[in-house]
């Protein structure tokens, strides 16, 4: 399955200084819609709130060197990179924490399911040796 996430990307150009910043914002629903497309949603009792676990904006600087050559489009391409990998490594830091929750929720539904079939095993054994000590008498 292929998810691609959605923002706002926006660039701000100031070519005196020789500098290109890149503003990646409007991520409030990444981490959400993330959330909705691979698992469950824990938000419904509280334990997990993903719109407030991004930053509201990632930013990234690309600054021209003195002795280099200005091109507008090369900073745009640095200052995009530094500002996704903001972005990514919050966003991954942030699903994986989504995951184990989910994955904890999943064992304690587990451990769930296995007290109960235990309790009914034991209630089927018993019953099943009263039954036999009835026939036996």
């Amino acid at each position: 399955m292929k998810w691609k996430p959605k923002f706002r990307v926006r660039y701000f150009t100031n070519e005196e200084k020789k500098t290109v910043v890149c503003v990646i914002d409007e991520v409030d629903d990444v981490l959400w819609d993330f959330c909705n497309e691979f698992g469950s949603q824990l938000s419904t009792d509280g334990k997990v709130n993903s719109h407030k676990w991004l930053e509201p904006r990632y930013v990234g600087k690309a600054v021209c060197s003195p002795n280099d050559e200005w091109n507008e489009s090369l900073g745009r391409l640095i200052a995009y990179r530094r500002a996704r990998e903001k972005f990514d490594y919050s966003f991954f830091r942030h699903a994986q924490d989504y995951i184990t929750k989910v994955g904890q929720e999943l064992d304690q539904f587990v451990d769930m399911v296995n007290t109960f079939g235990n309790h009914e095993a034991d209630a089927a054994a018993y019953w099943q040796d009263r039954i036999a000590q009835k026939l036996k008498a």
